[in-house]
């Protein structure tokens, strides 16, 4: 019987159980996981789970959306007989030159909060462990003619006791795969989505001395784009497991604002990206911008007492972002204390 790998391990194909030398195909690693324009809500728990949609046993599309940025996560399992403390690494690579090692150890993935590792934390004898941030592969271009995209994960410690390889020949490349299973391969393919004539990413942080979890508007009032769409995503889920989201909208009117709700606790931290689209192939007039925002929803009672009686609530904001939302609580406008903003432009 073939033996175990003695440490946290990624499976080159869902049928492998940690066995060295693994058998083929070892370029489908269901331990890199693709996930597309949208975050995995609740990811550490689901995907170390046994079964589930996101589950051990699963694997995901092979899509990766062009011209978008795409959230990829990793997890390994600890075949050791030791608690591992171990991180991930993941790299790029088109298929003409998978093979040689150095010609993609610089295409590095970094997580959403810019870190070119994302901890898999304290993974005990047996468990599933998964990175604490997805990667983030920012406005994916198109491979040339004929080609792909692979990804390459790699789990390393402060040791450095999985080092990148040396590769001089094929063969080394396929001694590696089958052997060292602290490296995973993925082949994925990619999809056409709509092409954003500039894109721009801003953080979308929480303090973590805050209080509680709070609700909150999260939106975008494009000034001076009238007649082009925006659309917006973030890298993480809100703390009730939904999408912050803005689908692909039509911009009607220069200054309105357009925002959804996000419930969010102390210490959350993600990456907001913003989409512009200039679908009526028309010109900005001169000084557009766009102002991203979040507003605080007061809590009914004492706290929107308290938030009137300060004179924070912009009441004006509020309608509009009611009248125009998409919001997540329907008609009526929610009072908002706006927080802050940041101003993009082309």
């Amino acid at each position: 019987m073939n033996p175990p790998f003695p440490g946290l391990y990624m499976r080159p194909n869902r049928h492998s159980r940690g066995t060295v030398p693994a058998g083929k195909p070892y370029c489908v690693c269901p331990d890199i996981w693709p996930s597309g324009t949208r975050p995995i809500p609740d990811y550490l728990k689901t995907l170390a789970e046994a079964d589930g949609h996101h589950g051990y046993k699963q694997e995901s599309r092979d899509d990766i959306a062009l011209h978008r940025d795409n959230y990829i996560y990793v997890r390994a399992k600890n075949g050791a007989s030791t608690t591992q403390n171990k991180f991930a690494k993941l790299y790029y690579a088109t298929n003409g030159i998978i093979q040689w090692p150095s010609m993609w150890q610089n295409n590095v993935l970094h997580t959403d909060e810019g870190s070119p590792q994302a901890d898999l934390g304290a993974v005990p004898p047996g468990a599933v462990g998964v990175a604490e941030r997805p990667f983030v592969w920012h406005d994916v271009p198109a491979p040339s003619s004929g080609r792909h995209y692979c990804l390459i994960a790699q789990i390393d410690d402060s040791t450095d006791s999985n080092p990148f390889p040396e590769v001089t020949s094929p063969l080394d490349l396929a001694r590696l795969v089958q052997r060292d299973l602290g490296w995973g391969w993925r082949n994925v393919r990619t999809v056409k989505s709509s092409t954003a004539t500039w894109q721009q990413t801003v953080p979308l942080d929480i303090a973590q001395n805050v209080d509680t979890e709070h609700c909150y508007n999260v939106y975008v009032r494009p000034v001076g784009y009238e007649g082009w769409s925006v659309s917006f995503s973030c890298s993480q889920v809100d703390d009730r497991g939904r999408q912050i989201q803005l689908p692909q909208t039509r911009i009607e009117k220069s200054g309105e604002p357009l925002g959804v709700e996000a419930w969010l606790a102390p210490g959350f931290t993600s990456m907001l990206t913003v989409y512009m689209y200039n679908t009526k192939h028309k010109r900005p007039v001169s000084g557009a911008h766009v102002e991203v925002g979040a507003a605080l929803v007061p809590r009914p009672g004492a706290e929107l007492d308290a938030a009137i009686s300060a004179g924070v609530i912009d009441w004006d904001l509020s309608r509009r972002l009611s009248a125009h939302g998409p919001t997540r609580t329907g008609t009526e406008p929610s009072p908002l204390a706006p927080l802050g903003s940041y101003t993009l432009g082309s």
